[in-house]
């Protein structure tokens, strides 16, 4: 009985998902900062909890 390796793919898959989540932090964090410096403490709190419960779903 051979003993099957994980596929080509589903490390590629994985890799993938890797340098997606990786963008989206990065472009959630340039839009955070943009935020941050245009509107008050409390709308970027508020914008910083929307991004948060989003990402937890």
């Amino acid at each position: 009985m051979a003993v099957v390796s994980p596929a080509p793919t589903e490390a590629s898959v994985i890799a993938t998902s890797g340098a997606f989540i990786i963008t989206i932090m990065t472009h959630i964090m340039h839009s955070f900062a943009y935020v941050w410096h245009l509107k008050p403490l409390t709308e970027s709190i508020k914008l910083l909890h929307i991004l948060c419960s989003f990402s937890l779903c």
